[in-house]
């Protein structure tokens, strides 16, 4: 199931008119790091896995929508952060990953 929302969220970011073509490239690079360290954290922590992957679309699809709302855009990659805290000492690579998905779309003034 987390695989499927990744999926979800590679195809919203392909389809999205309000991102640059260079904009597209990075963050679906990125989305498919994610793609694999989440596939890992699901054979042991499923349900935390879908939380991350559910997060990961939720701030993905705020990032593009026509209708800005910077609340949900932030209230999303809170949850988002919130979601890969504990993982720290046991996944670090998903934490730095997650961490680099969340600063670039915030760098990107989205």
């Amino acid at each position: 199931m987390p695989v499927k929302t990744i999926k979800k969220t590679e195809n919203i970011i392909k389809k999205s008119s309000s991102l640059s073509s260079i904009e597209k490239t990075k963050i679906l690079g990125l989305i498919s790091t994610l793609k694999k360290e989440i596939s890992v954290l699901s054979r042991t922590h499923k349900e935390d896995a879908q939380s991350i992957a559910g997060f990961t679309y939720l701030s993905s699809h705020e990032a593009v929508r026509k209708s800005k709302k910077p609340g949900l855009f932030d209230l999303s990659l809170k949850g988002l952060a919130e979601s890969i805290k504990e993982f720290e000492q046991s996944h670090p690579v998903l934490v730095k990953n997650i961490n680099n998905f969340i600063n670039t779309l915030s760098n990107m003034g989205i």
